[in-house]
């Protein structure tokens, strides 16, 4: 995958993570939580960003043969990042309401779904 592909799509994710926070705050106040969501962004941007370069060197350098270490690598970065973010956010913030956890979910569910689709994408080689 290209990278300016890559870019277009990430942005894609986080414009629809921004979209998706205001249609629920619609429902569920939200509004009180709108910093959780930016970091949250901040956040998943940063790991997509860094899962990219690791798959794309592995496709350049290794021929793929590392995607699969990769994807496994990825979902244990994602997992421990997650919870030490969040652990810092209740630490450091002390959200009173428990509405606090939607933003971040979320993010990390639109974030898991575009990671599962370009690393399919990039498993397969498609550039």
């Amino acid at each position: 995958m290209k990278p300016s592909t890559f870019i277009k799509y990430l942005t894609i994710a986080s414009l629809s993570s921004v979209v998706l926070f205001f249609l629920v705050d619609q429902f569920i106040v939200l509004r009180p939580h709108i910093s959780l969501l930016w970091l949250s962004l901040v956040c998943f941007i940063s790991l997509a960003v860094l899962i990219y370069f690791l798959i794309d060197r592995s496709m350049r350098y290794a021929n793929g043969k590392s995607v699969i270490g990769l994807v496994i690598l990825n979902v244990f970065i994602k997992l421990i990042v997650s919870f030490g973010f969040m652990a810092f956010y209740v630490n450091h913030y002390q959200p009173q309401q428990k509405t606090f956890i939607i933003p971040f979910l979320m993010t990390y569910l639109v974030f898991t779904i575009f990671e599962t689709w370009f690393l399919h994408v990039q498993a397969r080689g498609v550039k």
